[in-house]
């Protein structure tokens, strides 16, 4: 009867062994599959921010205007031309 029982525990571990085994695979995947969306995921969000950033130049922008340098320089030229007019203040 001893012999029976041992054999019991013995199999009971190496049963148990075995879904440890399996279980630490399996987190293993998940592991490299969470690994693998967070990359996708950061490399979806550069190119997404890239796009608004484009976009959002885009719209920014008037067909045929000056850019907003040229426009600074200009209010800059027409304000101290202003000062000057007014006696240098």
């Amino acid at each position: 009867m001893g012999d029976q029982v041992k054999g019991m525990i013995d199999s009971n571990r190496a049963s148990q062994q075995q879904t440890q085994g399996q279980i630490s695979d399996q987190q293993q995947r998940v592991d490299e599959q969470r690994q693998t969306l967070q990359q996708d995921h950061s490399s979806a969000k550069v190119k997404q921010d890239k796009a608004y950033q484009d976009e959002k130049k885009l719209q920014e922008s008037i067909p045929g205007a000056d850019s907003q340098d040229d426009m600074m320089a200009r209010a800059k030229a027409i304000q101290d031309k202003h000062n000057k007019e007014r006696g240098g203040k």
